[in-house]
């Protein structure tokens, strides 16, 4: 069976410089893993899901530990 007979055509993609808020939105609207980046016309990476929520939990893991210190005093 060719992958034609079962690929997406209507390709959901995004481009290098939007916004990750974005990106993960379509993520949830189209229900997907994974989402093309493209420029210029071509292919140029995949932005994918689990590398968007480690990115997303890593920033809040700083901004907890700023928030914290800034409550706290450092040696919190």
């Amino acid at each position: 069976m060719p992958v034609q007979s079962v690929m997406t055509s209507d390709v959901v993609t995004c481009a290098p410089d939007d916004d990750l808020d974005r990106v993960l939105d379509l993520m949830q609207r189209h229900e997907l893993h994974t989402v093309p980046v493209v420029a210029n016309g071509r292919v140029i990476g995949c932005a994918s899901l689990a590398e968007a929520l480690a990115h997303t939990r890593e920033e809040a893991r700083r901004h907890i530990d700023y928030l914290t210190s800034f409550l706290f005093g450092a040696a919190a």
